[in-house]
C-alpha cells in the first residue's frame, strides 16, 4: 500500500529544509578586540587634534591681543647702545674699583662692541683669579663674576734689575702678585723656601708638590692653630713633590722649634706627636727646641739645646 503525503496550502511539509531558511542568531559583522581598540584610538586621536587646534587658535588670538594692547611698552635693543653699568661680584677680596683700575673700559664702547672673551682671558691671566665669567645683560649692563685663588704661602723672587718682590702661592702652586689683601692676613702666611722659580711666557711656572704642603698647613691650622701660628718658613729642599721618593721630607722652621721634619704623609699623626713634644717641653720650662724629627715612623727624635744661650751641645731624646 502506498501512502502519499498531503500538501497543505501548496507548501512542502518535508522535514528537510535549506540552510538559507534557518534563522541567524549572530550578527553579520563580528566585532573583534583589535577592531574595538582601533576605533578607540581613532576617537582619541580625533579628540587630541581637535583640542590642539582649539589651543592654537586661542593662543594666536591671545597673542594678537597682547601685541595690540602692550606694544607701546616694548623696548627694542639697539646694537649701538653704550655701556652704562658694570656689576662685579667676587668670592674673595677684589672689588669693582680694582676692576676699573686694572681693566678700564671706554665709556663710549657699546655693549655689543665689547669683547667679553678677551676680557675673560685677561682677567684669568692675572694669576689671582682662578675663573672669570663675563656676561652681557641687555640693554646696557655688563656682569663680571670671579673666583679667586686662596694664598697659603708667600715667597720672595728676584727681578731682572736685581730687586726682589714678594709673591703669593696658592694651594695648587700658582705664583702670583696679590692685590687687595689685608697686611695682617699676609703676615700670618709662612714663607716658602728651598724651591727654584722658573719663568715662562705668562710669568712664573706653577710649583710642583704644593698640594702636599697645602694638606700639611691645612691640618695644622685646623687642629693645632697655636702651633701653626709659630711657623715662619716651610722648606722644600728635601721634597721635590714626589711623596714616594726615598728620604723625602718637609722642613718647617718656627719660633718654638728651629727645625721640624715631617714625612710627606700621615700629617695628623705627626702633628699630634709634635703637640705632645711641645707640651712635654713646656712642662719642663723648655721653650725653644733645636730639632724635632717626625719622619721616623713611630719614633720621634728630639734635640734640645743644652743651654738656652748655647747651641753647640745638643741632647737627643727619643719617644
Amino acid at each position: 500500500m502506498i501512502w502519499k503525503k498531503k500538501k497543505s496550502g501548496g507548501e512542502d511539509q518535508s522535514p528537510a529544509r535549506s540552510w538559507r531558511q534557518i534563522e541567524q542568531s549572530a550578527q553579520r559583522q563580528i566585532v573583534t578586540v583589535l577592531a574595538r581598540k582601533r576605533r578607540i584610538y581613532s576617537l582619541l586621536r580625533f579628540a587630541g587634534i581637535s583640542l590642539g587646534l582649539v589651543v592654537l587658535i586661542f593662543a594666536a588670538g591671545y597673542g594678537t591681543y597682547l601685541f595690540n594692547t602692550r606694544s607701546r611698552n616694548v623696548r627694542f635693543v639697539l646694537p649701538g647702545e653704550p655701556l652704562r653699568e658694570i656689576v662685579f661680584r667676587s668670592d674673595g677680596v677684589l672689588t669693582r674699583e680694582w676692576l676699573s683700575g686694572e681693566f678700564p673700559l671706554d665709556p663710549d664702547t657699546s655693549l655689543m662692541e665689547l669683547d667679553i672673551f678677551d676680557l675673560k682671558t685677561r682677567l684669568e691671566s692675572s694669576g689671582q683669579i682662578r675663573d672669570a665669567t663675563v656676561t652681557r645683560r641687555f640693554p646696557d649692563r655688563l656682569e663680571v663674576r670671579i673666583e679667586e685663588r686662596v694664598p697659603i704661602l708667600r715667597a720672595r723672587v728676584g727681578e731682572a734689575d736685581g730687586e726682589t718682590r714678594e709673591v703669593l702661592i696658592s694651594n695648587r702652586g700658582v705664583v702670583y702678585t696679590g692685590s687687595g689683601y689685608a697686611m695682617t692676613r699676609i703676615a700670618r702666611l709662612p714663607y716658602l723656601g728651598g724651591v727654584r722659580f722658573v719663568r715662562n711666557a705668562s710669568g712664573i711656572r706653577p710649583l710642583e708638590g704644593i698640594d702636599t704642603i697645602s694638606r700639611l698647613l691645612s691640618a695644622a691650622r685646623a687642629r693645632f692653630p697655636e702651633i701653626y701660628a709659630t711657623w715662619k718658613v716651610v722648606s722644600c729642599e728635601e721634597f721635590s713633590g714626589d711623596t714616594s721618593a726615598p728620604n723625602a721630607s718637609i722642613l718647617v722652621k718656627s719660633t718654638r722649634v728651629k727645625e721640624i721634619v715631617f714625612a710627606p704623609e700621615r700629617f695628623d699623626e705627626q702633628l699630634f706627636q709634635l703637640d705632645r713634644v711641645l707640651e712635654y717641653s713646656a712642662d719642663r720650662r723648655i721653650e725653644v727646641l733645636k730639632r724635632v724629627d717626625l719622619s721616623l715612623g713611630e719614633q720621634v727624635a728630639v734635640q734640645y739645646f743644652s743651654d738656652p744661650l748655647s747651641v753647640n751641645i745638643p741632647k737627643t731624646l727619643r719617644y
